[in-house]
């Protein structure tokens, strides 16, 4: 049965956006898209079948323009060309797509700062203490040596300290290992952000060298959508809802294709505490535990298409690679004093 897309398309700037192409397409009787969007309204459109459709307007008199291709075969998303100084932001469901357009504006937690909520020590722990050991059930995977690590506990307990409305300590040097309470919290941390087996499993589905990097009408083999789309609609949607809400959001980079388990460690967290999207260029401002002090990292990537590979350019060069990323599962803890 042929499918039935919506489409909410809300103005919130202030000019008329006037169609650039005519606007042809199989549209639903009483629903097709507007010639003309007034400043700061909402219409909405729907298509029939399953190719999708296309829409583009003019922004006003500025001479730039907004194009939005939708596409309902397979998972439902969709791709756009937007002039640099707007930004647009969407939601999608299998029969929906939720779009605004908005003169461009960074979206930050308010006050947030690396410097002075991220952790003044860098990631780094003494080479001789051992961690846990993660029971997948078909495979166990040690978390080894915290000299491997423990960004994503850093992560953690930095939301914990905001969350808690308590300073995190400003010591400089990284705590001391097994028996230290702040270093045991790191660790009870670093395993809570693993979610077991969620993200492990997650990461090693992404990981894999034939997961495929994009749409382009391709599903891997367990109908899985695309690291472009991942990163693009699905990871993006959700960064977004926690900085809108005022909470940063805690995601892990993926920054290995592998089938191995041990390439597990090779990944990496870090905290976004802010976002903005410049025409198709979306950039996320972030906490490095890796690089304390720094509230200048961060990186920055294309949304505007799903069906390509996304390049990322990163403003420190120890993120690179990115092929992707995902949103860790956070619940609050109460952090040491």
């Amino acid at each position: 049965m042929a499918k039935t897309m919506h489409v909410t398309f809300s103005n919130h700037t202030d000019l008329a956006l006037s169609a650039t192409d005519g606007l042809p397409g199989d549209w639903v009787d009483g629903f097709a898209a507007p010639a003309v969007i007034e400043p700061l309204t909402a219409v909405e459109w729907a298509t029939n079948g399953t190719g999708g459709g296309t829409a583009g307007y003019t922004l006003g008199d500025t001479g730039g323009t907004v194009t939005v291709h939708w596409r309902t075969s397979g998972a439902t998303t969709y791709d756009f060309e937007l002039s640099a100084g707007y930004e647009l932001l969407g939601t999608i469901t299998d029969t929906a797509i939720d779009l605004h357009v908005s003169v461009t504006a960074p979206h930050v937690v308010d006050g947030f700062q690396p410097s002075t909520h991220g952790f003044a020590f860098p990631n780094e722990f003494p080479e001789n203490v051992a961690l846990r050991t993660l029971d997948l059930g078909v495979v166990k995977i040690p978390i080894g040596k915290a000299s491997n690590g423990l960004c994503g506990g850093m992560t953690f307990a930095s939301r914990d300290y905001l969350e808690a409305g308590i300073p995190v300590p400003a010591d400089t040097e990284p705590p001391s290992g097994d028996g230290n309470p702040m270093f045991e919290f790191l660790v009870t941390r670093l395993i809570d952000t693993f979610d077991l087996p969620h993200l492990p499993a997650t990461l090693l589905t992404v990981m894999n060298p034939a997961y495929p990097d994009h749409d382009g009408g391709l599903r891997n083999k367990l109908g899985a959508d695309g690291r472009a789309r991942l990163m693009a609609r699905v990871e993006f949607a959700k960064v977004r809802a926690m900085i809108d809400d005022g909470k940063p959001a805690p995601i892990c980079i993926v920054k290995a294709t592998s089938t191995n388990p041990a390439s597990l460690g090779e990944n990496h967290q870090v905290l976004v505490y802010g976002y903005q999207v410049d025409g198709s260029q979306a950039t996320f401002w972030i906490y490095d535990p890796n690089n304390p002090g720094r509230d200048d990292a961060g990186f920055v990537f294309d949304i505007g298409h799903t069906d390509r590979t996304i390049a990322v350019a990163v403003s420190i060069g120890d993120l690179s690679p990115i092929y992707c990323y995902l949103v860790t599962n956070y619940t609050a803890q109460t952090p040491p004093t």
